[in-house]
């Protein structure tokens, strides 16, 4: 088991948080109006409307991915010419989502000291889904489960943020079934291959667990829930999902395993519902 040493480089942390900091503050503050436009499909009309601060979001989370990628590949294991054809997609999922969530969420906050509050927590999810991603890169190293265990929690608690957003923004379903079955099968893909198992077709399930998810979001619009049930409703989906692929991966009878699932499951969303279903 190998402990290398946080040799991340602190500089590109510091320019990394700053350019966080930036883009968010000037779409803050730089109005761009929004743009709509009709477009036809099988002889049915649809409106669509770009915000605004699109643009921005986009770049930001562009930058997030460039700068990641860049702190990814000083990692002591991939200075190894061997190791140069690895592929560092996978570990801009969370980064990347985290720029997108975090400045969606960003728009709906009011100006004011919350709104820099929120800023600032922002940003420390995306510089620690960074840190967090630079050491799973080695599955060997010491920090990895730690990593992992913080990288899992991360990930659910942005696809709860980011599912509570596109409710609280009231997109059209047109748009929020399939934005919220890419979303949930990303992450989905990122918990399994996290794993302390390897998970055959991991591809294949997460795309599974995000066309569930996604087709039971639809009921989930038209009931008065608030978007924080909305979103913790459909999170707890993704994670079951993920749970019991696991389960099944790792015991052969995981029966037991996939009604204590659904049985804890079923409880938290009465408690849910309850609590927050307002």
């Amino acid at each position: 088991m190998q402990h290398y040493k946080i040799n991340i480089d602190i500089r590109h942390l510091n320019i990394l948080s700053a350019t966080i900091l930036l883009v968010n503050a000037i779409s803050r503050f730089v109005n761009i109006p929004s743009r709509g436009f009709r477009l036809t499909v099988l002889n049915i009309q649809w409106a669509v409307e770009i915000n605004g601060r699109l643009p921005f979001m986009l770049l930001l989370a562009l930058l997030v991915v460039v700068g990641s990628e860049y702190i990814f590949r000083s990692h002591p294991m991939l200075a190894d010419p061997q190791a140069q054809k690895y592929s560092t997609v996978r570990h801009w999922i969370l980064p990347g989502m985290a720029a997108l969530g975090g400045s969606a969420a960003m728009n709906l906050f009011p100006s004011g000291p919350r709104w820099w509050l929120g800023l600032t927590a922002v940003t420390g999810l995306l510089i620690l889904s960074v840190v967090g991603e630079y050491f799973v890169i080695d599955r060997k190293d010491a920090r990895y489960d730690l990593a992992a265990v913080g990288l899992n929690i991360l990930g659910l608690t942005l696809l709860a943020i980011i599912l509570s957003t596109l409710h609280a923004g009231e997109a059209r379903l047109a748009f929020a079934i399939p934005l919220t079955a890419v979303l949930v099968s990303a992450i989905a893909m990122r918990l399994m291959d996290l794993s302390d198992v390897r998970i055959p077709a991991t591809r294949y399930f997460s795309l599974g667990i995000g066309l569930l998810v996604s087709e039971l979001s639809l009921p989930l619009f038209f009931l008065p829930l608030s978007s924080v049930t909305f979103g913790l409703l459909l999170t707890l989906a993704t994670h079951t999902g993920v749970g019991i692929v696991q389960a099944r991966v790792k015991e052969k009878n995981s029966r037991s395993v996939i009604l204590e699932y659904l049985f804890i499951d079923g409880v938290a969303v009465v408690i849910l519902i309850l609590a927050l279903g307002r």
